[in-house]
């Protein structure tokens, strides 16, 4: 896929598609437990700083919501 963000865009930093969002976001994982670059990208106890928009071909027009993705809570600071 080919895709871009708002502002600094990272290695690591993950694509989403918020609930009730037209537009996909970036979040970036937050260090946790001594983890300095915020490897944990799932599960329970996720945290996340919000990045921004982006714009990724091919689900921007709500084609990825066709595909039944997984849903997670998350919190974003």
């Amino acid at each position: 896929m080919l895709g871009g963000g708002i502002g600094d865009v990272r290695p690591g930093d993950i694509v989403v598609i918020l609930q009730n969002a037209h537009t996909p976001f970036i979040l970036r994982p937050r260090p946790q437990d001594g983890d300095e670059i915020g490897a944990d990208r799932g599960g329970s106890g996720s945290t996340f700083t919000f990045g921004g928009e982006a714009w990724v071909d091919g689900i921007m027009h709500a084609e990825f919501m066709k595909t039944d993705p997984v849903e997670e809570i998350f919190d974003i600071y």
